[in-house]
């Protein structure tokens, strides 16, 4: 069981709108397991049943990667200025559901 996931994932920004110029761009997760989570306990006297406890992953370091070899460290603050709560949010659960598949 690994206690540390990488996951990196990709996205396009409009560097400037007027003439239209994209760039690629990678956003870094890498997490930290603070608790391995457990599996359901069904059978048994019902005091001593139990429901099952996925793994609870922590944000430890962030980074926006802008070539192979360029890539600027940044907290979650940042990443929310930068593209929005939402943006966040759902590449996070993304990289959470990819450790916790990775777990199994």
């Amino acid at each position: 069981m690994a206690d540390y996931y990488e996951y990196t994932t990709d996205f396009t920004v409009s560097v400037n709108d007027e003439t239209e110029i994209f760039e690629t761009m990678e956003l870094e997760y890498h997490l930290k397991l603070t608790s391995p989570g457990r599996p359901a306990k069904l059978s048994g006297p019902p005091e001593d049943c139990y429901p099952a406890e996925y793994p609870e992953w922590e944000l430890d370091d962030l980074y926006l990667r802008f070539t192979k070899t360029h890539k600027l460290k940044i907290t979650e603050e940042d990443c929310v200025a930068l593209f929005g709560r939402s943006f966040f949010d759902r590449h996070y659960d993304i990289a959470e559901d990819s450790a916790n598949e990775e777990q199994e």
